[in-house]
């Protein structure tokens, strides 16, 4: 059975409710689209509801300030990342597929949504250091994730040779997200003195995530 390309894995935005939650998604979307182009500290409410076609008085009748509407905006991502690795991570979606295919297919649907988003998780990076609550709800996620990786190790544990999926998924998953997260906060130049295209970074950690597992992919030649 082919494995699923980084293609046909898709975000799972979290469906919308009710009519009144129109404004409240509009300058959510707003908020994250800005993000793309500009710091957060260079949002201003005026632009953010005039994106959002919203006015300044709806603003602040659902939010103090704008930092409020950030901690919402990082409880819709956090709840679709949520959504997401359950979709993504099925473990009947990858019935038959071996480790290496499953982990390069993974690497490159999640390398791709930091370019995609990449303004948004550089904020959420910057958060996740100054602020209790960003930093819980991302642990949230992350312990998530990783007991759905951990279920994938296990019924592959004839290709590697850790005994501990747990803690094997736990580690697999901060090298990905390590690496990405130091990859948006280098936005204009490289972290060190070697660029690497995205397709070079998706390949690049593939690698070191099969090496720790040890798996025999991790040895094989790449081109990329």
């Amino acid at each position: 059975m082919p494995p699923p390309s980084p293609a046909e894995l898709q975000w799972v935005r979290t469906p919308q409710q009710a009519r009144s939650q129109d404004t409240l998604a509009r300058l959510l979307d707003a908020a994250e689209a800005m993000l793309e182009e500009s710091p957060w500290d260079q949002c201003t409410v005026a632009a953010l509801v005039a994106r959002g076609k919203s006015s300044i008085g709806a603003f602040y009748a659902r939010f103090p300030d704008k930092d409020s509407l950030l901690q919402h905006l990082h409880q819709r991502r956090s709840a679709e990342g949520i959504h997401t690795a359950d979709a993504a991570l099925e473990r009947e979606r990858w019935q038959g597929v071996q480790l290496a295919p499953l982990i390069r297919a993974v690497v490159g649907f999640v390398a791709q949504d930091y370019v995609d988003h990449a303004g948004l998780h550089r904020e959420i990076v910057r958060r996740n250091s100054t602020d209790a609550r960003f930093r819980e709800r991302s642990a949230h996620v992350a312990g998530h994730v990783v007991r759905l990786i951990a279920l994938l190790l296990e019924e592959r544990k004839s290709e590697i040779v850790v005994d501990d999926t747990l803690r094997a998924a736990d580690m697999v998953h901060r090298i990905l997200f390590s690496v990405l997260d130091q990859s948006v906060q280098f936005v204009d130049r490289p972290p060190g003195p070697v660029a690497l295209t995205q397709p070079q970074l998706v390949e690049a950690i593939v690698r070191a995530m099969l090496g720790y597992l040890g798996h025999a992919g991790a040895t094989a030649r790449s081109n990329a």
